[in-house]
């Protein structure tokens, strides 16, 4: 067997090739794909998981592949009562996960699959900073910075989604682009638009700073033909798009809850399209005050945080700037959740890829070398540390420490007692472990369900699940499965069987309420009722208005950011300093890649970063799940 591995290697220049600079790379991409791997699987048995967005792709794949539907996703949308996925988003590239969840028909398999793409995207980022930089520890520094961003950690532990691609691709994309492959750029290109359809407003940013760079060069009349294809691809995509959604929904646009404050009164039904809202500005010019001052200092303080840990190198690159601008021009104009302009849940992944070309970009135009070389390392190992340091400090804060007790297998022994062919609906966090039945749905906004049924009917599945007691963060998800049940559970819907706070209705039942671990007829206390502003919890105490793990939330619907009010008052201050430290941070870091003589600021700039990534990792992970 050695021989064979052995003759395996060495007949194989590209293995033998490898440096041990990239040997260390992939290790450190097989450390974080093993760690997110084991940490979300863990989250998943524990319960910490939810139905939006990761039961939601479950339903997806397994009614997709039992042939129970065609991409299903198990929620209550009222612009596409069809179920399918592709009545609110369109994604191509999906579709590639099918075959392995065919193969491997499991929940964990997409986690498994999603920490596999995004630990590849490392050593992907790695060979585009070391060809560009031409720096080893440069290079290094940078990965580095990529593979700890909080802003990335908190994008990976969201749950699953398509967007997961998008680092690997984006970073393919431009490699092939330096290395003269155009063909294959163009198709990696395709590969990103075919992710989201949002993704053309920021390849078409991204094209434009790319044609920029190539016109001060004096290559665009050689590369305006690529341009020109990569332009066409991204209109034919987001055309695409736009068929294939109102093809599978009966109205498409931003969900009124999701625009602006200001704009809402201008828009009538529950859906408006971009064009809708420019028409409503353009008409009401005094209306942008407004937008861009509403949470002015949220929106900014993000922004700086955002930068940090590429010492503000992508605000000097014209990829990242044309990439980062229609993104915040929607979330800072018109997107009406704090979730956002905070790059929370899995919107980093949209822009890091670009972020982090723009600073690989800069450093390989720069260049810098001696003292101002050893300043930008001395700070990237300022931010390395932080990352790390804050990450550990908020996570033990937060205790997001996934555990299964008596209370959980209980509640896994209630999803037993449900028949697997009946309908079942059931609260957020429980979804994922009864997604892959086909009759399987869930409840995460009462106000669009109430709004669902107005239009298309009562729904009445055949049993309810609501757990009162669990314990995965602050958030009692059982109270929206009471509001929109409200009235019903209890007349309608029978208490079948009852345990430990964990309850299970049955459409019609009138008989005797057994346990869930045996058959004894138990007496059930009474359900507790739904509360709009604040849910309580089974045994009566009220749950915080924070987040329950990582994200940003409106919480009951309003558009402000869901911190605790023990994380106010950090929020405030760091975030304070992140901002102050831009004036700090970036002339000195500019200074120092133009290769002036510089390096006696080391010192304060390292101290004023510290600030600053110590505030995004703080932030970044103790904020919460957005309504879906």
């Amino acid at each position: 067997m050695t021989t064979r591995i052995s003759a395996l290697v060495y007949d194989h220049p590209v293995l033998t090739d490898v440096d041990r600079s990239t040997w260390y790379v992939f290790a450190l991409s097989g450390v974080l794909f093993v760690a997110f791997t084991v940490y979300l699987t863990l989250l998943y048995r524990s319960f910490w998981l939810t139905g939006a967005d990761f039961g939601s792709y479950v339903h997806i794949f397994a009614t997709t592949v039992g042939g129970d539907g065609f991409l299903q996703h198990g929620k209550y949308r009222l612009s596409h009562p069809s179920g399918s996925y592709w009545g609110a988003h369109f994604s191509l590239t999906l579709l590639a996960f099918l075959p392995l969840y065919a193969l491997f028909p499991s929940p964990i398999t997409l986690l498994v699959a999603k920490s596999f793409v995004v630990a590849a995207s490392v050593p992907a980022l790695w060979f585009v900073a070391r060809g560009e930089v031409g720096d080893e520890r440069l290079a290094a520094l940078v990965t580095a910075s990529y593979a700890l961003n909080p802003f990335l950690w908190a994008a990976w532990l969201f749950d699953f989604q398509e967007q997961c691609l998008l680092p690997v691709l984006v970073f393919a994309a431009y490699h092939a682009y330096v290395n003269g492959a155009r063909r294959r750029f163009l198709a990696l290109l395709t590969l990103v638009l075919l992710t989201n359809e949002f993704m053309a407003f920021i390849v078409a940013g991204a094209l434009a700073g790319l044609a920029l760079t190539s016109y001060r060069a004096g290559r665009l009349r050689d590369e305006a033909p690529l341009f020109a294809a990569g332009a066409g691809l991204t209109g034919a995509s987001y055309l695409l798009a736009g068929l294939v959604i109102d093809r599978f929904s009966r109205f498409g646009g931003i969900p009124h809850s999701s625009v602006a404050d200001p704009l809402k009164p201008f828009v009538e039904g529950p859906r408006a399209t971009v064009g809708d809202l420019f028409g409503v500005v353009l008409g009401n010019p005094a209306l942008l005050v407004d937008l861009v001052t509403y949470d002015v200092f949220q929106k900014f303080a993000f922004f700086v945080l955002l930068l940090v840990p590429v010492l503000f190198l992508s605000a000097n690159d014209e990829v990242a700037i044309g990439a980062l601008a229609p993104f915040l021009g929607f979330a800072w104009v018109f997107a009406g959740r704090p979730i956002y302009y905070m790059f929370g849940a899995h919107y980093s992944f949209y822009l890091l890829p670009f972020v982090y070309v723009g600073a690989v970009r800069v450093l390989g135009r720069f260049r810098p070398i001696g003292a101002p070389r050893a300043l930008v390392v001395r700070l990237f190992v300022v931010v390395l540390v932080l990352n790390v340091a804050g990450a550990a400090s908020v996570g033990a804060e937060r205790e997001v420490v996934p555990r299964t007790n008596e209370h959980t297998d209980t509640l896994s022994e209630a999803i037993e007692r449900v028949p697997a062919d009946e309908t079942l609906l059931t609260q957020n966090n429980v979804y994922p472990h009864v997604a892959e039945r086909p009759g399987a749905t869930y409840v995460v906004r009462p106000d669009i369900f109430e709004q669902y049924q107005r239009a298309y009917g009562p729904i009445r599945p055949e049993y309810v699940l609501v757990d009162t007691r669990i314990e995965t963060g602050p958030i009692d998800w059982s109270w929206q499965v009471r509001e929109a049940f409200d009235g019903r559970l209890g007349t309608e819907y029978g208490v079948y069987r009852y345990e430990d706070g964990i309850w299970i209705f049955k459409r019609g039942y009138d008989g005797p309420t057994r346990a869930i671990t045996t058959d004894e007829r138990v007496r059930p206390p009474s359900l507790p009722p739904p509360d709009e502003s604040r849910p309580e919890r089974d045994d009566g105490g009220m749950i915080e208005a924070d987040p329950p793990r990582l994200g940003f939330a409106t919480v009951d619907g309003a558009a402000t950011a869901g911190v605790s009010a023990r994380a106010k008052p950090t929020l405030a201050a760091t975030a304070a300093a992140a901002v102050a430290t831009t004036a700090t941070v970036l002339p000195t870091t500019a200074t120092a890649i133009g290769n002036a003589p510089t390096a006696t600021a080391t010192a304060e700039t390292a101290e004023s970063t510290a600030g600053a990534v110590s505030a995004a990792t703080t932030v970044t992970f103790t904020a919460s799940r957005v309504y879906q």
